[in-house]
C-alpha cells in the first residue's frame, strides 16, 4: 500500500467521522429556543483531535518503517556486493593454490606418495 493510498484512506475515515458527528448540534431549551448542544460539540472536537493525533502517529510510523526498509535494502545490496567480492577472492585463491601445487609437482619439489 503506497503512502498516497494510506493518506487517501485516512482522509476518507476523517470525512466519515466528521459526517457521522454532524448530528444535530442544536437542541431546544425549556423555553423553545434553539441552542447549540455543548456535549455534541465537545464530542466532535475530541474525536477530531484524537483522529488527527492518530493520523500523525500513523504517518510518523509509516515514515519510520520506510526508512528501515530503505536501510535494509541498502544493507542487503552491500552484503551482496561483499559476498560477490569474497567469492571472487576465494576463487582466485583456489586457482592460485592449484597453479602453485601443479608447478611444485612438475618441478619435483613435492614428492609423490
Amino acid at each position: 500500500m503506497s503512502r498516497d493510498n494510506i493518506r487517501e484512506m485516512l482522509a476518507d475515515i476523517e470525512e466519515a467521522v466528521t459526517e457521522n458527528l454532524s448530528l444535530p448540534r442544536y437542541r431546544n431549551d425549556n423555553e423553545g429556543d434553539v441552542t447549540v448542544d455543548p456535549d455534541t460539540e465537545n464530542l466532535k472536537t475530541l474525536v477530531l483531535r484524537v483522529a488527527a493525533a492518530s493520523t500523525e502517529e500513523i504517518d510518523r510510523v509509516i515514515l519510520e518503517l520506510q526508512g528501515v526498509r530503505d536501510t535494509l535494502r541498502s544493507e542487503g545490496e552491500r552484503l551482496n556486493r561483499e559476498l560477490a567480492r569474497f567469492t571472487n577472492i576465494n576463487h582466485a585463491a583456489m586457482t592460485a593454490t592449484k597453479v602453485i601445487g601443479d608447478h611444485l609437482k612438475q618441478s619435483g619439489a613435492v614428492k609423490r606418495q
